[in-house]
């Protein structure tokens, strides 16, 4: 194959091959796994497969940064010469890779012939990637992670799974810029779903933890959250929209929602929480006081069974949707 410039079909063929990879790389970044019950082999597995569309994200952006390079003609002068996927792959991954013969042969035609050239064209490419997004990936997991470890070690810790406050925030009318509080914030797993599901609504986040390993992680993520106990901290500022899951523990279940009821929330502000369906349903002098509690200021709502097992609990859920 004698040596060819890159050109403008260089370009076009680039972005095409790094439009495909985007299903690989999507599917190696987020895998199936990651939904179930988080197990340290099952984290392990995780990781490894996220590494490995790390590595794909890095050659995809590479063929892009070539795309943009070319079109505009700013190439470096040490990559005029790269022309295919394959070669952009063996610069980027040359740790990667063994130095075989068909890795020398494509260098040779990208006129890369020296380890000095080889390093300056590894140096060039990587500059011209934006990583942006696969740096805040690996954090995005990293945190996630830190949280799983969690689950067991924190009594009552079981992290609202994203696909239950997907069902929370229909109830609530949130607007650009506005406050959504969560008084039992743990490692902030609701008010990062939130800012998932409205990532275009800038909302801030606010919290309360006890907790300090929970609170750790949870400003970790960037969440404004107050290292104390919902119970001491001063109840001046009020919040249009709470959202929160309080520990499992049926009284301090009902206490917990009550509080942040009658001390947090805005006059006609909206509070919806998790809750262990049996408070719901039980006949003690105390489920019956908060029975009519709920019925007073809102209602409640059944989540399908076994919405917290990814979070390791089979327990009954339900969500309680109070205005005041």
């Amino acid at each position: 194959m004698p040596q060819k410039l890159a050109t403008l079909e260089t370009a076009r063929l680039f972005r095409e091959k790094a439009a495909a990879m985007q299903k690989a790389i999507d599917k190696k970044m987020n895998p199936a796994t990651a939904a179930q019950n988080p197990t340290p082999r099952r984290a392990r597995i995780i990781a490894g497969m996220f590494e490995d569309g790390v590595r794909l994200a890095k050659v995809q952006r590479g063929m892009l940064g070539m795309a943009d390079a070319i079109e505009t003609k700013e190439i470096p002068p040490t990559l005029r010469y790269v022309v295919t996927p394959f070669q952009v792959a063996a610069i980027l991954l040359s740790s990667e890779f063994d130095r075989d013969d068909k890795i020398y042969e494509q260098m040779f035609y990208a006129d890369i012939w020296t380890d000095d050239r080889f390093d300056n064209a590894k140096e060039e490419l990587s500059q011209l990637i934006d990583d942006t997004a696969i740096q805040a990936a690996r954090r995005a997991l990293e945190l996630k992670q830190r949280g799983q470890a969690l689950i067991g070690q924190v009594p009552g810790y079981f992290p609202t799974p994203a696909k239950v406050v997907a069902r929370m925030l229909p109830h609530i009318k949130l607007g650009a810029g506005e406050t959504v509080f969560d008084p039992a914030a743990g490692g902030g797993a609701i008010l990062d779903a939130v800012k998932e599901i409205h990532p275009d609504l800038a909302l801030e986040t606010v919290g309360i933890e006890i907790n300090h390993a929970l609170w750790e992680l949870a400003i970790s993520k960037g969440h404004n959250v107050t290292h104390a106990s919902m119970f001491d901290v001063p109840t001046a500022t009020k919040y249009d929209n709470i959202i929160m899951n309080p520990p499992f523990e049926r009284d301090q279940t009902a206490q917990f929602i009550q509080y942040a009821f009658e001390h947090f929330l805005a006059d006609n502000g909206t509070l919806i929480s998790v809750i262990d369906g049996g408070v719901l349903h039980g006949s003690s002098k105390s489920d019956l006081a908060f029975q009519r509690f709920v019925a007073d200021n809102g209602f409640a709502y059944d989540l399908p069974k076994n919405s917290f097992k990814e979070s390791m609990t089979g327990v009954a859920t339900e969500f309680v949707v109070l205005t005041k």
